[in-house]
């Protein structure tokens, strides 16, 4: 009975968690989404969905990591932090491993802009970034609050089954 307790069999609401999504979990995190696409025969569509759901970093250290790497400091993970507290991500839709989202901010005294984030994943890990902003950090604070919103709201990230870019 201790097997059937365990939090990887459970999900968060307290019930089994099915083979495939177990699957599709280590399948994402092992295995380059270039490989699951080329095996024959192909992984129906509806399961590289799921594989494209856990490929996605899951914790908020991982985006804090990064972003300070990055940028040498965690000024830049802090102000994406606060953007993501004030709800400044609109319309995230996640493509395959593909995210992107409009991220809206103002700056004290300044009107609000919008721009345009986009991050790409793989196996867990994000491995490419972009942003309009122009900012000299790859890792903007527009990135780290699109990343923490992913994390935190899977659920509001529409997710398309296309993966085909």
């Amino acid at each position: 009975t201790k097997l059937l307790h365990s939090p990887l069999l459970l999900s968060s609401d307290g019930q089994v968690t099915p083979l495939v999504e177990l699957s599709a979990k280590q399948v994402a995190f092992h295995i380059p989404f270039e490989v699951v696409e080329k095996v024959y025969p192909p992984v129906p569509e509806q399961l590289q969905l799921r594989i494209a759901f856990w490929s996605f970093p899951e914790n908020e250290e991982d985006i804090r990591l990064y972003s300070c790497l990055a940028n040498g400091s965690p000024d830049e993970f802090q102000r994406g932090e606060q953007l993501y507290r004030i709800r400044a991500v609109k319309d995230p839709l996640q493509i395959g491993f593909h995210l992107s989202a409009t991220v809206v901010s103002s700056q004290s005294g300044q009107s609000k802009a919008a721009y345009n984030v986009a991050v790409m994943f793989d196996r867990c890990r994000i491995t490419s970034c972009s942003c309009t902003c122009g900012a000299g950090a790859k890792w903007c604070a527009h990135v780290v609050a699109l990343c923490l919103f992913r994390i935190h709201n899977v659920s509001l990230c529409l997710l398309q089954e296309s993966f085909h870019i």
